[in-house]
């Protein structure tokens, strides 16, 4: 699937999800929802994204500036 096609999927999913919500009389929740998910979205953004490594743990605690060096 190509990324239109996806977005077009995505966009008829939320559409019928915010059609329902309005249909029972909450057209609040859909917006509540995009915006906890923006909210941990953004206060998640400088949080650490983990081990380099899966191998080597010892990646985690130190940098060997010539193993990332140009190589030549």
């Amino acid at each position: 699937m190509n990324f239109q096609g996806a977005l077009t999927t995505l966009a008829g999913a939320f559409l019928s999800f915010y059609l329902g919500c309005v249909a029972v009389g909450r057209a609040d929740i859909p917006w509540k929802m995009i915006g906890e998910m923006r909210s941990k979205a953004l206060a998640e953004k400088n949080s650490a994204w983990g081990c380099p490594s899966v191998f080597n743990k010892n990646a985690c605690d130190t940098y060997d500036p010539q193993r990332y060096g140009l190589k030549r």
